[in-house]
């Protein structure tokens, strides 16, 4: 009788758990369509290389910013910066060169997977995701990333310029994803 307790206890949790990862993963899945990351890696962790990172990461937002603003989906969003990828390798490299470095600079979009992360007062739960992503160099140092569509892009905390009311309000939809309303 006690190992037949102990089994279907086992099971339960077993069978809860996989309730549980396939409900989280579900989510990000659902999330990672709805997003388009702006994803920013440093050649190194040494503090000049994170430095220039958020040079590049300030240029890039700041000179690219009505590129994006109008976009009104996901997809659009991608096209936009496909058809800017040269645009975008330009000012990320001027930045670079204007810091002093002569570190190379790559920028594709692709579906990356990133950790489980707190943006704001979203979870986004690890997972692969499409972004937009700078790579200094070795890409070997810390990274940087936001929401770029919705534009939600944040710099130190504080929601740029162009992050408009619907975005905010999209922000709050899929925060109410991870709360279950």
């Amino acid at each position: 009788m006690k190992k037949t307790t102990v089994f279907i206890a086992i099971l339960s949790t077993f069978f809860v758990g996989l309730l549980i990862f396939t409900y989280a993963s579900e989510i990000q899945n659902d999330l990672a369509r709805q997003v388009l990351r702006l994803h920013i890696v440093a050649n190194s962790d040494t503090d000049y290389d994170q430095q220039l990172k958020y040079a590049v990461r300030d240029r890039i937002i700041t000179e690219t910013h009505k590129l994006f603003k109008d976009s009104q989906s996901i997809e659009e969003t991608q096209q936009i910066a496909l058809a800017n990828i040269d645009f975008l390798q330009s000012i990320a490299q001027s930045e670079i060169e204007q810091q002093g470095f002569n570190y190379i600079v790559t920028v594709s979009l692709g579906n990356h997977p990133f950790p489980a992360t707190v943006y704001g007062n979203i979870l986004f739960p690890a997972g692969r995701y499409d972004a937009l992503k700078i790579v200094i160099e070795e890409g070997s140092g810390e990274n940087w990333w936001c929401v770029l569509f919705p534009p939600l892009c944040f710099i130190d905390g504080i929601n740029m310029e162009f992050a408009d009311a619907d975005a905010i309000q999209v922000r709050f939809r899929i925060a109410d994803l991870f709360r279950g309303n």
